[in-house]
């Protein structure tokens, strides 16, 4: 029997490395594709995590609207993009003004507390005091709020003063390119204090 003591040739180890590096690259390609979906879909069950926290604790907020004070307005603004109201949102017995808004894709919560005047306890908001937070990063859609009256008819900023009723819609997508898909989250808030308003 013919047998050759010289070991393993130059061109065997060459395809031995280039197999083993084509297994390697497959592998590192299937586990970083795997790595980017779990990401994806994580970031994406975050973002819609967030946006249900926001619509609930928006919903509790609405629930409660008052006036700002006697005589005073309780709903500022009702546009389509943003909802401007006021509710004591906080332990204090202070009324803030609360504002729910669309900056970017990020729907964010600014807040405002009182301020009264010592000499003439004229209870005013300034802008510039407003304290914001992000509530939800990812938000797809521009129209956010629609209102309604006690007849369950849409109505607009024009009438501000009848809005017994706010339906609040949030589209989320972590990624457009990726799926999973946006995700659509609804609700409708009843303003329990409107015979106070």
């Amino acid at each position: 029997m013919f047998r050759n003591d010289k070991g393993i040739t130059l061109t065997e180890i060459v395809v031995v490395i280039g197999i083993t590096g084509l297994i390697i690259e497959s592998l590192f390609l299937f586990i970083n594709q795997g790595y980017k979906s779990w990401r994806t879909a994580r970031d994406q069950a975050t973002a819609q995590e967030n946006a249900r926290s926001a619509l609930d604790k928006i919903v509790e907020e609405i629930r409660e609207i008052q006036p700002s004070g006697p005589g005073g307005a309780s709903i500022d603004s009702a546009e389509n993009n943003s909802f401007i109201f006021y509710s004591n949102i906080d332990i204090d017995s202070d009324i803030e003004r609360v504002r729910y808004f669309l900056e970017g894709t990020d729907f964010k919560k600014g807040v405002i507390e009182p301020v009264t005047n010592v000499n003439t306890q004229e209870i005013t908001y300034p802008t510039a005091n407003e304290t914001k937070y992000l509530k939800a990063h990812y938000v797809r859609n521009i129209d956010l709020f629609s209102y309604y009256d006690k007849d369950n008819q849409q109505i607009g900023n024009d009438q501000k003063s009848n809005i017994t009723e706010v339906h609040i819609k949030i589209v989320v997508d972590y990624d457009t390119n990726q799926p999973p898909g946006a995700i659509t989250l609804e609700t409708d808030a009843n303003l329990r204090n409107k015979s106070l308003l």
